[in-house]
């Protein structure tokens, strides 16, 4: 504490001079007698007055005391100093992504965040106010779309207070697809650029940061359980508040579900992030809904947290893990009468973190992939190859002078032959030899090379490409163009593109620009295992773009209908309903679904899409996510590093407390002068 006013306190001088006329004053009191001439003499004697006397009641003389000591520390006006001003803006950001649900001593993560944001907002004024966001968007009120932003920039610290109090956890992990439309989008849908970033949190929070914090006086506050690989925020004044200590924790980290015949096949894979080896059950069991993260008790039945009921048990295996390690476990059984129910494992294994101990799938069998293959000549080896590339292919093949561009195929790959009109459905062009339909008007003409050509470049990163070597793939004959806005090169020779392929209007299109199955042009189709996997994986990516619910970004080996918690999901239904589609999440809050792509991902367990009272389809959302079961806990030291320099950083804030001392002063006289009135009666 300080004064503003030190000189105020030679006014403690009067407080002598108050106890000395205490002293000094003649204390006579008054009697009715019937005569004074008895008291004469005794009233002479009293004339020479006693100017000290024994103090008999020394209340009232305290009480004036400490009233002149009141009004003397007001009037020296007291002060109290700390570091907690800002003069700018400053904005909370909480960490609610799903590893902020994790347990330690009773509270999570997300509790402790909590904690600290609220001791931030009680210990920092900003001169332009204060926000708070959070890492993940959630709904606030009847607002109809999610927002970072939890509450704006103010000054009520109530309303702040109210605001971090009220931050919802939600499922989502770190992994994240982030998605944007661009021109030339090499891959995705409807010119959508669409790229899985693998372990960068949260950028698009920090985006708004960045927006809102638009002046150097401004400060960003941090608050989570991790800071690894965060975006470039060097412009930011970044403090970081670290949250979370060491936890143990067992989870799924990969997950699939796919039917062979009358079969089903289901694999997980297990991690062990905890530092001794653990023993558990891992139960297969059939549930009516997709269930929520559970815990099982001490006798073992599965409860889900959420109270879904559970049919039936159909598989159990005891596994060993030891520290560190992963384990794959694989259940098999017969898929007949499991049609369009749920498959759910559950690992019964108490921890910290018991989001990633179930993962959930819909059974249901592959539909037909319907292929029309339009050529006038016989193609063994593209035949073979569509056909081994499962029992659900549908091939029929029709020659060119025949073909209308009717038919209602899934795949349509035309063979030396370019239509006038494309038809619904996506598309396989091989050795075009014109101007294709979905080009625009002003394209270069085709060149065609006659002379050998050889692979010198390709897009390993592609999903179409994992697996597969073709560098140094001769042809002895192709064509080349430019490519559309939406194209994407895969195999790239030193004359242009020899494969590539895109979205055009929501449809994928695949074009080899040359003979890819006739052994005298090329190698393709003979190149084990590079070719025939390639073929296999370009039929899985169109196979998935058939599909009403699929994912934005073609993953190949994904289970269908499953996703990641915060994958956008693309769902386009043709429907006679004239109502929007409507869905229901595991928490049993519904969402009005604007456009084609659902982002509202942020709940593990099972999804239904309605078209008005009408439910077409389910899909499930599971967290999958080993870095963030993986809990790790942040920084200690450089925390607290961080913390002191925060606190040394703001400017000191003075706050005046003399009106305390002046209220109390007037309490103190108004007792004065009640117990003054009070000896005088």
């Amino acid at each position: 504490m300080q004064f503003l006013n030190p000189a105020a306190f030679y006014l403690l001088g009067v407080i002598p001079i108050v106890a000395a006329l205490h002293f000094l004053k003649l204390r006579r009191h008054s009697y009715l007698v019937p005569s004074i001439m008895l008291w004469l003499p005794t009233a002479e004697d009293r004339k020479a007055n006693v100017p000290f006397q024994r103090l008999r009641n020394p209340l009232l003389l305290l009480v004036q005391v400490l009233f002149l000591m009141l009004v003397t520390l007001s009037v020296a006006r007291p002060a109290l100093r700390r570091a907690g001003f800002l003069q700018g803006k400053a904005i909370l950001i909480v960490d609610n992504s799903a590893s902020m649900q994790s347990t330690e001593m009773g509270q999570t993560r997300l509790a402790l965040a909590k904690q600290e944001a609220l001791q931030r907002i009680e210990q920092i004024s900003a001169s332009n106010g204060m926000m708070v966001l959070v890492t993940h968007k959630i709904r606030s009120g009847d607002k109809p779309e999610p927002s970072y932003i939890q509450q704006a920039f103010t000054t009520d610290k109530e309303k702040l207070r109210r605001a971090v109090e009220n931050i919802a956890a939600t499922d989502v992990g770190g992994a994240r697809l982030d998605f944007s439309i661009q021109q030339g989008a090499p891959t995705g849908i409807g010119g959508m650029r669409t790229e899985w970033h693998d372990y960068e949190p949260l950028p698009p929070v920090f985006d708004a940061a960045i927006r809102y914090a638009d002046s150097p006086q401004d400060k960003v506050f941090f608050i989570s359980d991790t800071f690894d690989n965060l975006p470039d925020v060097a412009h930011l004044q970044l403090h970081k508040v670290g949250v979370g200590g060491e936890t143990e924790n067992i989870g799924i980290v990969q997950f699939s579900l796919e039917t062979e015949g009358e079969q089903y096949v289901v694999f997980v894979r297990i991690q062990n992030f905890t530092d001794t080896t653990r023993e558990f059950n891992v139960r297969l069991v059939v549930a009516e809904t997709g269930p929520r993260p559970y815990r099982s008790n001490k006798g073992g039945v599965v409860l889900p947290a959420n109270g879904v009921s559970i049919l039936s048990a159909i598989d159990d295996k005891t596994v060993a893990i030891q520290a560190g390690q992963t384990k794959s476990v694989v259940f098999s059984g017969d898929a007949r009468r499991l049609e369009g129910l749920v498959l759910s494992v559950h690992l019964e294994i108490e921890d910290d973190f018991p989001l990633d101990n179930t993962v959930s799938a819909i059974l249901s069998t592959l539909p037909p992939l319907r292929i029309l293959l339009v050529s006038d000549r016989q193609q063994p080896l593209l035949t073979h190859l569509l056909q081994t590339y499962g029992p659900q292919v549908e091939l029929k093949q029709v020659p060119t002078d025949t073909y209308h561009g009717t038919g209602d195929a899934d795949v349509t790959i035309f063979d030396s032959f370019v239509p006038e009109a494309v038809p619904e459905g996506h598309l396989i062009f091989i050795t075009p030899r014109g101007k294709l339909p979905f080009m625009p008007g002003d394209a270069p003409p085709v060149e065609t090379h006659t002379t050998p050509v050889r692979v010198i470049a390709a897009d390993e990163t592609h999903a179409l490409m994992q697996g597969v070597s073709l560098m140094g793939l001769q042809v002895s004959k192709s064509t080349s163009r430019e490519l559309p806005i939406w194209g994407h090169s895969l195999l790239e020779t030193e004359r242009g593109s020899l494969i590539w392929l895109g979205t055009e209007a929501g449809r994928q299109r695949l074009v080899f620009e040359f003979d890819a199955f006739n052994p005298e042009i090329s190698d393709l189709a003979l190149t084990i295992p590079g070719g025939p996997l390639f073929i296999y994986q370009c039929l899985a990516w169109l196979e998935a773009g058939t599909a009403s619910i699929k994912p934005l970004v073609f993953q190949e080996g994904g289970t269908p209908h499953v996703f990641r918690a915060g994958e956008p999901v693309s769902i386009g239904f043709f429907t006679e309903e004239a109502s929007p589609f409507v869905i229901t999440k595991p928490d049993n809050t519904s969402v009005t679904l604007h456009g084609s792509v659902f982002t509202e991902t942020d709940r593990v367990g099972v999804y239904t899409v309605f078209a008005g009272d009408t439910p077409l389809e389910r899909f499930t959302v599971n967290l999958l996510d080993a870095t963030e079961s993986a809990l790790l806990a942040p920084a200690i030291a450089p925390m607290a590093e961080e913390f002191k320099y925060e606190a040394t950083s703001l400017q000191p804030v003075t706050q005046e407390i003399w009106r305390w001392f002046a209220l109390m002063a007037f309490l103190l006289l108004l007792l004065e002068w009640w117990f003054y009135h009070r000896s005088s009666l």
